[in-house]
Formats: structure tokens, C-alpha cells, sequence
């Protein structure tokens, strides 16, 4: 059995473990702010990577993400809101413009690409 220091070391160490093993598991926190503009658009280095961007929007405020992916390259988005009585109409919609996309008759925003897609939930 061990017991004393041998045992408080094998208990740190397992702690450090688990601690880096959900640090490393866990989404990167990315603030955003001022980026209504496609020209001021935040740009996703790594899609491969979990993130979760934080920021306010207003009523009919769009915020814009770039990114670059290869062809059959999958990407998911969520766009979650607090569950709080002033939200609970708010429904956030997330449209994906690019070259190559298929047209679904969504119109881009100014200075976006002209086609865009969205698959729902």
C-alpha cells in the first residue's frame, strides 16, 4: 500500500493529469468585438480547432468570421444565447457565403461572395 509522500506525488500528479487533459479538451475562448464590417471580418486560423468566440449583438447587427477550407472539409457553428426573459424571442441565424457554395436564394451581404449555404438543424 502507499501511503505519506509517495502517495500525496502520485496524487498531484494524477490532478495535473486530469487538469491538462480537460484544458486541452476544452474550447479556446476567442473575445470579439467591432466586427460588423465585412472588411473587419475575424479571421478563423484553424477550423479544425474547438473555439467559442464571445460578443454582444444588437438587433440587426451582423458579425463577420472568415475562414479558408478545402473541398469535402466539414466546419460546425452554434450560436447560443442565455436563457433570460428579454432573450427569449432572439433568434440568431448563421449564413455561410463562399466561391462554390450552392445558391439557395439567400441574399449575401454587401461585399460578401455572391452565393451562400445553410444547413439546419
Amino acid at each position: 500500500m502507499i501511503s505519506g509522500p509517495r502517495l500525496r506525488r502520485l496524487g498531484w500528479l494524477v490532478s495535473v493529469i486530469v487538469a491538462v487533459g480537460l484544458v486541452a479538451s476544452a474550447h479556446y475562448p476567442v473575445f470579439v468585438d467591432d466586427i460588423d464590417d465585412i472588411g473587419r471580418a475575424h479571421v478563423i486560423e484553424d477550423i479544425a480547432r474547438s473555439q467559442a468566440f464571445y460578443g454582444r449583438l444588437e438587433p440587426d447587427q451582423v458579425d463577420f468570421y472568415r475562414f479558408e477550407a478545402e473541398a469535402g472539409e466539414s466546419v460546425s457553428f452554434e450560436a447560443l444565447v442565455p436563457k433570460t426573459d428579454d432573450l427569449r424571442s432572439f433568434r440568431p441565424a448563421i449564413t455561410i457565403s463562399g466561391p462554390g457554395l450552392p445558391d439557395d436564394g439567400m441574399r449575401a451581404p454587401a461585399g460578401a461572395a455572391a452565393t451562400s449555404h445553410y444547413e439546419g438543424l
